[in-house]
C-alpha cells in the first residue's frame, strides 16, 4: 500500500496576522470540551513566559468542543493580544497539533495541553537546552493516566523501537518544545495521515540525529479539566491505526531493515 505524504499547506481559514518579526516562541494549546480549565492555564503560562520570554505567542486550536470552550478563547484573545485562535471541526489532538504547526510563527514550538496536567516552571528546565536541540521531550516522570492507557503508550514504545531503532522513554509525551524548521521536516518526510504528528516529530528527528533530541524529567500534575476522558475502545483503535501508520511507513523504508538491526544489537558487546 502506498502512503501519501502531507505537506504543510497554507490554509485559507487561518487567522491573518501582521508582524515584521518572529516570536522566539510559540506556544501550541490543541483544546477539546475545556471550557472549565483553559482560562486558568492561559493565564499561568502567560504570567510564567512573560518575565522570561521576551517574544512569544500563543496558538489555541479549538478542536471542534461543544462545551462554551470556543467563546472563553474568543473572549480572552480580546484581552491578550499574543493570542490567536483556530475553530475547527472535531478532528482529533494530532490534527489540531498540525493546525497549530502551519500556522505558528515562533522559532521554537511548545505542545501543552489544555488540562493543565504541566507547571508552567518546569518549562525553563527544557527552554535552557533549546540552543543544543531540535527536541526537547518533557518526559513524565511519573504517569497518572490510567494502566491501559500507559499500556498501549508503551507499545508504541516498543514498536518504534524495533522498527526504526529510536529508543525514548516517553515518545509520546505531549509536552514537548520543538524547533519549528524541524517540525515542518517532519511533516514533510512521515505520512502524517497515518502516523501522529506527536510520533512523526521524534521518530523523524531521532532516527538520524538522535544527538539532536534531549528529554528533561517533568512531573505530571492531576487534570485541571473535567472533560470527559477518551473510552477504551477508542484509546485502543487510535493505537492500533498508529501501529498500522507505522508498519505501512517502515515497509517503504527498506535502508532501515529490522532483521539487520536486531542482528546488529546482538553482535554489539
Amino acid at each position: 500500500m502506498k502512503l501519501r505524504y502531507n505537506r504543510p499547506s497554507v490554509n485559507p481559514t487561518r487567522p491573518t496576522v501582521v508582524t515584521t518579526t518572529n516570536p522566539e516562541l510559540t506556544l501550541l494549546l490543541p483544546c477539546y470540551n475545556e471550557a472549565d480549565s483553559v482560562e486558568t492555564v492561559l493565564r499561568e503560562w502567560i504570567d510564567c513566559l512573560e518575565p522570561r520570554v521576551p517574544s512569544f505567542e500563543i496558538v489555541a486550536i479549538n478542536d471542534g468542543s461543544n462545551d462554551g470552550t470556543g467563546r472563553v478563547l474568543d473572549n480572552l484573545r480580546k484581552e491578550f493580544k499574543t493570542l490567536r485562535v483556530i475553530h475547527q471541526l472535531n478532528l482529533g489532538a494530532s490534527y489540531a497539533v498540525r493546525r497549530g504547526i502551519e500556522a505558528a510563527r515562533g522559532n521554537y514550538l511548545l505542545v501543552i495541553e489544555g488540562e493543565g496536567r504541566y507547571e508552567p516552571s518546569d518549562f525553563f528546565r527544557m527552554w535552557d537546552l533549546r540552543l543544543g536541540h531540535l527536541l526537547v521531550l518533557g518526559t513524565r516522570s511519573h504517569r497518572l493516566e490510567r494502566f491501559f492507557h500507559r499500556a498501549l503508550s508503551h507499545l508504541q514504545a516498543t514498536a518504534i523501537r524495533w522498527f526504526f531503532g529510536v529508543e525514548l522513554r516517553d515518545i509520546s509525551t505531549p509536552f514537548r518544545l520543538i524547533k519549528r524548521s524541524a517540525a515542518l521536516a517532519a511533516m514533510q518526510a512521515v505520512p502524517i495521515d497515518h502516523v501522529p504528528v506527536e510520533l512523526a516529530v521524534p521518530l523523524y528527528i531521532a532516527r538520524d540525529r538522535a544527538s539532536d533530541v534531549a528529554e528533561v524529567a517533568i512531573p505530571h500534575q492531576p487534570r485541571k479539566s473535567l472533560s470527559r476522558k477518551r473510552g477504551i475502545f477508542s484509546l485502543t483503535s487510535r493505537a492500533l491505526g498508529t501501529l498500522r501508520g507505522l508498519f505501512l511507513f517502515w515497509i517503504e523504508r527498506p535502508r532501515l531493515p529490522m532483521i539487520p538491526l536486531l542482528i546488529q544489537r546482538r553482535a554489539a558487546p
